[in-house]
């Protein structure tokens, strides 16, 4: 009997103690919204693409006999990145130079004959129907002899197209032949395609019901362009800062939007083009907003929400992120208060409707 009463004891003293307290409030820590002046910002999202593109082709026909630079790997301008067997067009070129040499050859024959048959007719010892003939013939001469070096010319242009150099700094593109290929034998051939991914190009759009704010904010910005800050999507941070460059002419009648273009400096080539980044534009004069600890915001199915304690529970209050960070902070609008006793860890907080005591 003393035993069983021992025990009755123990788990009356445990029901009793504050693990089994049901209406003891939680303590959490708290913080107090701040107020600054925060830029009003479009924002928006953009595809990231190289600033140069283009596709090298096989210009002549030929066997592919060389292909030097891997594929992926950066190359500078003027490199040689493809070359075709040139022995058929240094052969045309060589027949090309024979003709010119002719070409030459017949021009001082013409030439000589006509300085015989302008002598001849000042002595009136010929009719001058042979001197207009010899002028004549001189000037045939000359123009066969254009005629054989614009050939040369050519053969000589068309020899060099046996080499495709880089025509910028980039990053090759797979080839899309190896050497002892032929190619090139139904027109122009696409062997790869070069990047320039430094600088890369930002390229979004905006809507009609943005464009005057946007449009002011661009005559504001001088010649150097406004600047565009630009990040992950799906965050809130903006490390990137870009210049935009390019605004389009028109809207485009079926969307109701205009095309802007930024260039982003990508030394390090941490960047691919077809990505795509979050970006925002500072719009006029700052605003004013609330600011508070990223820790301080949570996440929901219902969006972005803030935890305040009121009259000893805790509320949701939803709220907009309306910037990036400033100081540690992100500012934010919607239905919160500047007196507001905000949970400074969304995490960590008990159900909403709790009873909770504030711990400054």
């Amino acid at each position: 009997m003393a035993r069983l009463h021992s025990l009755c004891l123990a788990v009356f003293a445990g029901l009793c103690s504050p693990a089994f307290a049901a209406d003891a409030p939680a303590q959490l820590r708290t913080v107090a919204p701040r107020a600054a002046m925060v830029p009003r910002y479009l924002e928006t999202t953009g595809t990231v693409a190289a600033s140069r593109q283009v596709d090298l082709v096989a210009r002549v026909p030929g066997v592919l006999i060389e292909a030097p630079v891997r594929d992926g790997a950066p190359v500078r301008a003027g490199e040689r990145l493809f070359r075709i067997d040139p022995a058929p067009y240094e052969a045309d070129v060589a027949a090309a130079q024979a003709a010119v040499a002719g070409a030459e050859a017949q021009l001082r024959r013409s030439e000589a004959d006509y300085l015989r048959q302008q002598e001849l007719a000042e002595r009136q010892v010929t009719p001058m129907s042979q001197l207009d003939a010899a002028e004549a013939a001189r000037d045939g001469a000359r123009a066969d002899l254009d005629a054989a070096r614009a050939q040369r010319r050519t053969a000589d242009i068309t020899l060099g197209y046996t080499q495709i150099t880089a025509p910028f700094d980039g990053i090759l593109s797979a080839r899309t032949a190896d050497p002892g290929a032929y190619v090139g034998a139904s027109g122009a051939e696409v062997l790869a395609s070069l990047y320039a991914t430094d600088p890369l190009h930002v390229e979004f759009s905006v809507s009609e019901a943005d464009l005057s704010a946007v449009l002011d904010t661009i005559r504001a910005s001088g010649p150097a362009g406004a600047e565009v800050e630009l990040g992950q999507t799906g965050t809130d941070f903006y490390p990137l800062r870009a210049r935009l460059d390019y605004v389009a002419p028109t809207l485009a009648t079926d969307l109701g939007t205009l095309a802007l273009r930024a260039t982003l400096p990508n030394a390090g080539g941490m960047i691919t083009p077809g990505v795509t980044l979050r970006l925002r534009l500072a719009l006029g004069a700052p605003q004013r907003r609330l600011m508070l600890p990223p820790a301080a915001i949570g996440t929901d199915l219902e969006g972005r929400h803030v935890l305040t304690i009121e009259e000893g529970h805790l509320r949701r209050r939803p709220v907009q992120v309306a910037g990036g960070m400033i100081d540690g902070l992100l500012p934010v609008t919607g239905d919160l208060r500047s007196d507001a006793v905000v949970v400074a860890n969304v995490a960590a907080a008990p159900p909403v409707g709790s009873a909770a005591t504030a711990k400054p």
